[in-house]
């Protein structure tokens, strides 16, 4: 009696149909393209693969939005990082200006003080604590006289003022070139530490209104910040770098006569700078930042009108 043959387990395993997927037309119409896409293109003969790059066209776009005179100007694409200090506050003559003029008057200004201190030691023979108490007229100066000379500045601009009081410390800078082993305090040391406190006195109020005047309002904290930053940088360098190239090494730390020729150099060297801060400050500041501008008069009717008139009543 024939049977009918029945499937083995094994076909059965080996027929089993995969779930049915949806069909997506785009998808398959899509499939050329990526083909199209991933296939490595051959070049023709004397025709080069001249196939776009979407990444090189982004980087040239972004380029193209971060040039650097709409960065100065303070544009850029709003996606792209954004800097630690917005560059467009140099776009000003006047605070790049001062900012130069800064960095180079506090780098001979951190030569004196601390160049002084230890000649003072070294040379004249004074104990630390005179040596240190040597600049307090500075101090005093500043105090009283800084006020005024911010008051001058604005009503005269702060060319003047800066000029005049960067030459001044100068000039009180070629007056410590005199201090040596034979100076006393109130015929050398006094003089030249007034003259220079005078110079501060005169020269650093209108200086730093002028770097919070050419900056917009709402950069105020940054162009401090930048002045100051500018201010410590200068005096840092200079006493890094200028002691080493006018022989203040080791031993000269130890010996009055190598260490007073050291510093009447260094104090040379810091007056031509100051010369220098005030040659830039003068040619550079042509118009008055501090003035203020007139308020404009305030909308609304006003209160000092004539009074009124009765008018008579009829008999």
């Amino acid at each position: 009696m024939g049977l009918p043959a029945q499937p083995s387990a094994r076909g059965r395993r080996g027929r089993r149909r995969r779930p049915a997927r949806a069909r997506d037309p785009g998808r398959r119409a899509a499939r050329p393209l990526r083909r199209a896409r991933d296939r490595p293109r051959r070049p023709r003969a004397g025709r080069p693969d001249v196939r776009p790059d979407p990444r090189g066209r982004r980087a040239a776009a972004a380029g193209r939005r971060a040039r650097p005179g709409r960065l100065l100007r303070g544009g850029g694409d709003p996606a792209l990082p954004r800097s630690l200090v917005p560059v467009g506050v140099f776009a000003s003559r006047e605070f790049t200006a001062v900012n130069v003029v800064t960095l180079v008057m506090y780098a001979a200004m951190g030569l004196v003080f601390f160049l002084l201190v230890v000649q003072l030691q070294v040379s004249a023979g004074l104990s630390p604590i005179a040596a240190g108490s040597a600049m307090l007229p500075v101090t005093i100066l500043m105090l009283l006289l800084s006020p005024r000379a911010g008051e001058l500045a604005k009503r005269v601009g702060p060319r003047l003022p800066m000029t005049a009081g960067i030459f001044l410390c100068a000039a009180g800078l070629l007056l410590m070139s005199r201090i040596g082993p034979d100076s006393s305090y109130f015929a050398d040391v006094l003089p030249s530490a007034v003259v220079f406190g005078l110079g501060l006195s005169a020269a650093v109020a209108p200086l730093t209104a002028t770097v919070l005047s050419t900056a917009e309002e709402r950069y105020a904290g940054v162009a401090s910040g930048i002045n100051n930053a500018l201010a410590r940088t200068g005096g840092l360098l200079a006493v890094a770098a200028v002691p080493p190239l006018v022989g203040l090494t080791g031993d000269a730390y130890d010996s009055p006569a190598a260490f007073t020729q050291g510093f009447h150099t260094a104090m040379l060297v810091g007056a031509a700078m100051m010369a220098v801060a005030a040659v830039v400050t003068f040619v550079t500041i042509r118009t008055n930042v501090l003035a203020t501008a007139p308020e404009p008069p305030a909308p609304g009717c006003p209160v000092d009108a004539p009074p009124l008139k009765l008018k008579p009543e009829a008999p």
